[in-house]
């Protein structure tokens, strides 16, 4: 788990605009842009389930999710801060996620380009599914894995 300085807890709409900012950051890194919306983010705080890693009140990672119409869990960004990578934050990011949703199957969709997510998330237990490709429909020529997680949510279920 992170140091003790870094806490996990459920967003707030108050953090929205350093969620955003992070969401940016970090995917600049990716030659991204126009990735988050403020209006969309809004709503997975109020309805969904949006979890950020607080440091000295700076938001250093977050883990959007909504639930889908299959009863699926679905994250829709996983995000932390270039100089919080490798410290655990976004274990913890997702144990607290499946703590929340315990009993419920969490899917993902990772682009083939991310080998390290693509990796991480088969660490956390993620299996894939299939590829797909263009899977947001925007005329994308790349594949994207398909990754599900069964989730007993138990404590620690990520081990």
């Amino acid at each position: 788990m992170p140091s003790d300085s870094v806490k996990i807890v459920k967003a707030k709409l108050a953090d929205e605009k350093q969620i955003l900012d992070l969401e940016r950051r970090v995917w600049s890194e990716q030659n991204l842009s126009d990735v988050a919306d403020k209006y969309d983010l809004g709503s997975f705080i109020r309805f969904g389930y949006v979890f950020v890693a607080k440091h000295q009140n700076k938001t250093v990672g977050a883990i959007i999710a909504i639930r889908t119409n299959k009863d699926d869990v679905f994250v829709g960004d996983w995000v932390v801060d270039k100089q919080h990578r490798g410290k655990q934050v976004g274990r913890a990011l997702y144990q607290k996620l499946m703590d929340s949703v315990k009993g419920t199957s969490i899917i993902t969709l990772v682009s083939s380009r991310y080998k390290t997510s693509v990796a991480a998330h088969k660490k956390l237990g993620f299996k894939e599914k299939r590829l797909i490709r263009d899977a947001y429909g925007v005329g994308e020529k790349e594949n994207y894995h398909l990754l599900y997680r069964k989730n007993g949510g138990m404590k620690n279920d990520v081990g």
